[in-house]
């Protein structure tokens, strides 16, 4: 439910990376840069330029592995890439205030390259569509194929590891109620 101005925003400030990307010969990490804007603009705080090393903790170990579907020999790809779109906001001048200074988020980045790839493959950390989508990859169901996607579905049971998002319990206006003499009539 993104309004039409943050989209515009997103697009404008992805084609200037890949471009400036394309230059440093890096058009590879253009997809990682897409998914650290979606995350910014879904679940972030919207402001693409501004990046924390919390930003990126919750990017890296929480949202991409919900999210984000990668096959695993692209896995060693996404922290040098995210280094590049960071790179990028810095050496333009669109590292916003309120951002982390430079060494601070290389620094993060260095800690959370370790712990990237187990985040990614932890079954626990998925979202029940990562999860529906690798158990289909799994089981080798043609992903074109409506019919059998929906055979697949029909009896599949999410693992007990994949948390469901926290609800908010349904808030009821107030009700008055009858009387104890009205209800007894």
């Amino acid at each position: 439910d993104w309004d039409e101005e943050a989209v515009k925003e997103r697009e404008g400030l992805l084609e200037r990376f890949a471009a400036w990307a394309e230059q440093q010969g890096a058009a590879d990490a253009v997809d990682m840069a897409s998914a650290l804007l979606e995350y910014k603009t879904q679940d972030g705080d919207g402001s693409l330029g501004r990046w924390t090393a919390d930003d990126l903790r919750d990017v890296l170990l929480e949202w991409c592995p919900r999210y984000l579907t990668v096959p695993d020999e692209d896995l060693p790809r996404a922290i040098p890439a995210t280094r590049t779109f960071l790179d990028f906001l810095g050496q333009t001048g669109l590292l916003e205030p309120g951002s982390d200074p430079i060494q601070t988020l290389e620094a993060t980045l260095d800690w959370v390259a370790s712990r990237f790839a187990e985040a990614m493959r932890d079954p626990a950390r998925h979202g029940p569509a990562k999860a529906m989508l690798a158990a289909m990859q799994a089981a080798g169901v043609d992903l074109e194929d409506g019919d059998a996607v929906d055979r697949f579905l029909a009896g599949y049971r999410l693992p007990s590891e994949v948390r469901l998002p926290e609800l908010a319990p349904p808030e009821f206006p107030p009700v008055e109620l009858p009387t104890l003499e009205e209800l007894q009539v």
